[in-house]
């Protein structure tokens, strides 16, 4: 390779590409730096030709090549995909800018230029947006089909099932998440993989709470069973790592810093992750409003604090009357919700 040819851009942090991606990085630079050596203009298109004709390439048939590693869960190929399509994105935008100055001199004889090398970046950025929303998206499925009972049942309630069998399936979709979480975290740079996450475990709060609150009627097990529900995916841990016990070997004794860091790391993680979670402060006032008295529950309104958390005051009212028996305490309460 000429002197320079190296990669333009330096792998972004926590967002991994694949070897034909950095490989075809350095032939491109390769390539480009030939074109500005070149005496002519003529060999010059050429070789721009060539470059983005080998990117359109990548982009149209690395997907179809490895379409069923792609459809596979969690679909960290998905993922590692879309790294690919937007690093070389931005290493043609950055050898648009380095190299503009020698390829504009070489070129100026022409009459018609060829396309500038930035142009392709817009279709890269777009296929590597559709890649992750595609990972999203399936993941969005599998979690769907685990709340309903499995692919191709027909959708039941949580709630119209047995203690045992609802527990089952909310543990399924949290599984979902929890993979995901794990697949995802190596290739995804925190920001997106916080708020991909949130949309996953908010898919999970809002079935609850859409099961919930439409109940017209809640029975002292339902409510058992709703604590027990609620209770599973507050205390979920798709977001928390495990530090071995390093007594074990001598390897994981020298290991054990690391670990504590990494799981500060996935701690700070689930934090942040249940911050953008839209339906998590609602579920989580759902679960004191099932252990609150009515009293309680009608100062939490008077107060805003169920406002705020997303309740309106039809949804507290509803509540209150699939939980307590109709009396003069309950009216009371009810007329102080407006």
């Amino acid at each position: 390779l000429p002197e320079g040819a190296a990669p333009p851009l330096a792998l972004p942090p926590g967002c991994p590409v694949s070897k034909a991606a950095r490989q075809l990085a350095v032939l491109m630079s390769a390539i480009l730096h030939e074109a500005c050596e070149t005496a002519s203009a003529r060999p010059a298109v050429a070789l721009i030709s060539a470059v983005m004709e080998m990117v359109d390439l990548f982009r149209a048939i690395v997907p179809a090549v490895h379409a069923p590693l792609l459809a596979t869960a969690p679909y960290a190929s998905l993922l590692l995909l879309r790294n690919d399509l937007t690093f070389l994105a931005q290493t043609l935008l950055t050898l648009h800018f380095q190299l503009a100055t020698p390829l504009q001199r070489i070129l100026s004889p022409l009459v018609e230029a060829p396309p500038p090398l930035a142009s392709l970046s817009p279709a890269l950025i777009a296929a590597a947006a559709e890649s992750e929303s595609l990972a999203l998206a399936r993941t969005q499925t599998r979690i769907n089909e685990a709340l309903q009972g499995g692919a191709g049942d027909s959708p039941r309630g949580l709630l119209h099932e047995d203690q045992e069998t609802s527990h089952m399936r909310v543990q399924r979709a949290l599984h979902c998440v929890r993979c995901a979480a794990t697949a995802w975290r190596p290739l995804l740079p925190p920001d997106v993989l916080h708020a991909r996450l949130a949309q996953l475990l908010h898919l999970v709060c809002q079935a609850l709470l859409d099961e919930v609150l439409g109940m017209p009627d809640i029975s002292v097990d339902e409510t058992e069973q709703i604590r027990e529900l609620l209770r599973a995916v507050l205390e979920c841990d798709a977001f928390e790592g495990e530090v071995q016990d390093s007594s074990a070997s001598p390897e994981l004794a020298r290991a054990e810093d690391q670990d504590k860091e990494d799981v500060a790391q996935e701690g700070g993680t689930r934090k942040e992750v249940l911050r953008q979670v839209p339906s998590w402060s609602k579920l989580r006032e759902l679960s004191e409003m099932m252990d609150a008295s009515m009293k309680s529950i009608t100062q939490r309104w008077e107060e805003g604090v169920l406002g705020e958390a997303g309740f309106s005051s039809q949804q507290v009212k509803s509540l209150i009357c699939a939980i307590f028996e109709p009396t003069t305490l309950r009216k009371e309460c009810l007329d102080r919700i407006r």
